[in-house]
């Protein structure tokens, strides 16, 4: 309870997450780069050399084939992403990020560093961390409930 009225979970999650978006695609307008492309990009980074077929990006990026598609058209187009075949599979595209993509996301991970420093600073480091494992096992327990 917050003030004697109880806290609405849904309310505030999507409140806390518009948010979180909202100041971080600011911090990110004069790199001419969103969020969402910035999550690709990480993804692809962290995924190593051999890149993520579209199947595998669109489950680390909790969105679905379609969205996924139209977002790296963009990316592409930009050049901040690569497609190239895959060798086990003609149908498969590898996607990995360029040389391109991986100089903006160097640029674009500062200011997600600023956003969290910024968001989370009135909580100690081991309160972020609880705070984060907390929301790791809400994320572990809906994907067992989705299957």
């Amino acid at each position: 309870m917050d003030n004697g009225k109880p806290i609405c979970f849904p309310a505030v999650l999507r409140s806390t997450w518009f948010g979180l978006n909202k100041i971080f695609r600011n911090k990110l307008k004069s790199l001419s780069i969103t969020p969402v492309q910035y999550t690709v990009l990480r993804c692809l980074i962290e995924s190593g050399e051999e890149g993520l077929n579209q199947t595998e990006l669109a489950d680390v990026i909790f969105s679905n084939k379609n969205n996924t598609s139209s977002i790296l058209r963009r990316m592409e187009k930009n050049g901040y992403i690569l497609r190239t075949q895959a060798s086990y599979d003609q149908r498969e595209n590898i996607i990995s990020a360029t040389s391109r993509g991986k100089s903006l996301f160097k640029s674009a991970q500062k200011q997600a560093i600023d956003v969290r420093g910024e968001v989370f600073s009135f909580l100690s480091p081991e309160d972020e961390i609880n705070f984060c494992r907390s929301l790791q096992k809400i994320n572990s327990k809906l994907k067992k409930l989705q299957n």
